[in-house]
């Protein structure tokens, strides 16, 4: 399949099955108490047809969402 670049340019890829192994959440504490977690979930991966003409290897490209949780603390 092509899949279109951010600089306008094609590529020939292939959709690749995974196996989530771990999906973490970053923990970040603001100074009035309250939490905020991260979590990037990845939804597809590409791996193009191509390699890379310095590395040898192949280039990927991962489709993403992030989700966003803040945790206030309760007020007395």
């Amino acid at each position: 399949m092509k899949l279109k670049m951010p600089d306008g340019t094609t590529v020939e890829a292939e959709k690749m099955e995974f196996k989530p192994q771990k999906e973490d959440w970053n923990i970040y504490e603001l100074p009035d108490g309250a939490i905020v977690k991260l979590k990037t979930i990845v939804t597809a991966i590409y791996r193009h047809t191509a390699r890379d003409e310095l590395t040898g290897q192949h280039n990927y490209t991962v489709n993403h969402n992030s989700i966003v949780v803040a945790e206030e603390p309760e007020e007395v």
